[in-house]
């Protein structure tokens, strides 16, 4: 018996030149970073379009109202006057949303729901701190509970105050339902 003979040729013939395996590498490496930068341009432009500040109902995208129709913020049968975002991330986290029927305050999940024919009284006022100029509403309903308000400077809070009070004045005006389809006394 002879020894046996090596088959150097058949080695060489499957493995790969080092530099095939480094080029499929590298192209794997470009379309990764390509999807990670185009994730993280996406997620700063979906942010840079959230403009802070109050919202009318026309300046309102389909997704926030998708949202406030989810959460029962928004219930059947009402129209959205206007909408504003308090959290620093506009994540819908604290929110003030006037209705054609109601002024909701909802902080994580904590919601103050008042329907605009119990509120008494509302006012509007400022106050200055290092931030700048801060804009507050108060509503005062069912004889001695409060609402209160606050918009950050320069993000419409005189909007929100003009909104609701116009709101307010029009269902003051309305003679009140008695639930049987005709107006109570």
């Amino acid at each position: 018996m002879g020894e046996p003979v090596m088959q150097e040729h058949a080695v060489k013939k499957t493995r790969w030149p080092l530099w095939i395996g480094v080029a499929v590498l590298t192209v794997a490496l470009l379309i990764a970073l390509g999807v990670a930068v185009n994730g993280l341009i996406s997620g700063v432009t979906s942010f840079l379009e959230m403009e802070p500040g109050v919202k009318l109902a026309n300046e309102v995208d389909a997704r926030t109202l998708q949202t406030l129709r989810q959460r029962h913020l928004l219930q059947q049968g009402e129209e959205l006057i206007a909408y504003y975002d308090r959290s620093l991330d506009m994540d819908g986290s604290e929110i003030a949303l006037l209705t054609s029927n109601r002024l909701v305050y909802d902080k994580r999940g904590r919601i103050t729901s008042v329907p605009l024919g119990e509120i008494q009284d509302i006012t509007f006022g400022q106050y200055s701190d290092i931030d700048g100029k801060w804009q507050r509403i108060e509503v005062k309903y069912r004889d001695f509970h409060r609402m209160k308000v606050e918009f950050a400077p320069l993000e419409g809070g005189d909007v929100f105050y003009r909104a609701l009070k116009d709101v307010w004045q029009a269902k003051r005006k309305q003679p009140a339902s008695d639930g049987k389809g005709g107006h109570g006394q």
